[in-house]
């Protein structure tokens, strides 16, 4: 993982596999299909409420929001520290100027120790800034490579209240389809759900009899597949976090959840389940 594994990015690295904190209700509250659970009429109200209060906005508790805000913010310290080191350095150097003048007018130790003291700070303030800005800059990198390695989705594509199974690679047998291999993770949330894309890229719909209505979002390291959506949203190019779809149960599908794909530079799927946990917390 490069730089992103150093020093200050250990609350960063990718979670051990565990049962997603979000989910829709505790274990015992529910009635489990093919690794579903359904939700008992009593988290109703309580369900539907946090759906329309998530349909606002994508979620930004998550680690990897946590590292695109730190990596903006050492963004801003970086400016704001360029433009004051060059202002001081500025007036720094009109005083080495002015002492280097009184010196030359009225030569003897009292003008040449202030010259001496007026050249030290210049020096030593060149050294400060140099050392903080090179901080700065290694702090930055980390979390870059952090989030190249880790931080795919920059927005979870599903909102809560939610799910998320670690089920990819799963053998599936549901309804009279033939016995397959699980090429996701579902996420199960309550229909209506928005869901987001992840990434910057292009959005576009389909269709199929396993899948029902189907998204696929292609951005410049791959593409998403999410299926069983009830309908769609925003199409076309778009920007992380723009809702594109709502959870739903079409297709083959035994209860609302989205079936997440991650296709890395447009290949073959790959196990999504850590990029889900870091993006949606």
């Amino acid at each position: 993982m490069g730089k992103g594994s150093r020093r200050g990015l250990a609350a960063l690295k990718a979670p051990a596999t565990c049962a997603d904190t979000g989910t829709l209700a505790s274990r015992g509250s529910g009635v489990g299909v093919r690794g579903f659970r359904m939700v008992r009429a009593a988290n109703a109200v309580a369900i539907a409420t946090a759906v329309l209060l998530s349909a606002a906005g994508p979620a930004a508790a998550s680690d990897v929001s946590d590292a695109i805000g730190a990596q903006q913010r050492v963004e801003r310290r970086i400016e704001r520290l360029t433009h004051r080191s060059k202002i001081r350095e500025r007036r720094l150097r009109r005083a080495v100027v002015r002492a280097e003048r009184g010196n030359d007018a009225r030569p003897g130790p009292q003008t040449l120790s202030a010259l001496g003291a007026t050249r030290r700070t210049e020096r030593n303030f060149g050294r400060w800034a140099a050392s903080s800005l090179r901080a700065l800059e290694e702090r930055h990198d980390e979390l870059e490579s952090w989030l190249y390695s880790w931080g795919i989705f920059r927005v979870c594509p599903v909102d809560g209240p939610r799910y998320i199974h670690d089920d990819f690679g799963e053998t599936v047998t549901v309804g009279d389809a033939p016995p397959h291999i699980h090429r996701g993770s579902d996420v199960e949330a309550p229909t209506w759900t928005p869901i987001r894309a992840p990434f910057d890229g292009y959005a576009w719909a389909s269709s199929s009899p396993y899948g029902g209505y189907q998204i696929r979002v292609r951005g410049d390291r791959g593409y998403v597949f999410i299926a069983h959506l009830i309908g769609y949203g925003d199409l076309g190019w778009v920007s992380a976090g723009t809702t594109v779809g709502y959870v739903g149960d079409t297709g083959l599908s035994t209860a609302p959840h989205a079936h997440v794909e991650w296709h890395p530079w447009n290949g073959g799927a790959v196990d999504p389940y850590y990029l889900l946990r870091l993006s949606c917390g």
